[in-house]
């Protein structure tokens, strides 16, 4: 599979408040890796549902690169990884949903 998308990991996401009190997200420094994306299939879509969670975008990276990050910035949108897909190959698979989604 070609690498073609720049992703960005990061371990942690930080938020404070200004001097008028609005949220402000920082995060910890993120490491620029390229991976892979893939589509959410219907399956996983509908039982993550039953959940109440909301899958949105899968990147697939190599899995000497993931060092266990929980978020994951592509195209200057925040995700947070919900879970891994470790096929047992050299790759492992973020499955990622976004910031704004989460009940």
């Amino acid at each position: 599979m070609r690498r073609d998308k720049v992703i960005y990991l990061i371990d942690k996401v930080f938020t404070t408040k200004n001097e008028y009190g609005d949220p402000i997200q920082t995060t910890s420094t993120p490491r620029k890796l390229f991976a892979t994306k893939k589509s959410i299939t219907r399956t996983e879509f509908y039982q993550a549902n039953i959940n109440n969670l909301k899958p949105e975008l899968s990147f697939t990276v190599w899995s000497r690169e993931y060092k266990g990050e929980n978020y994951l910035k592509f195209n200057d949108v925040m995700y947070k990884i919900m879970r891994t897909y470790d096929p047992g190959d050299l790759e492992i698979e973020l499955i990622c949903t976004g910031l704004t989604n989460q009940g």
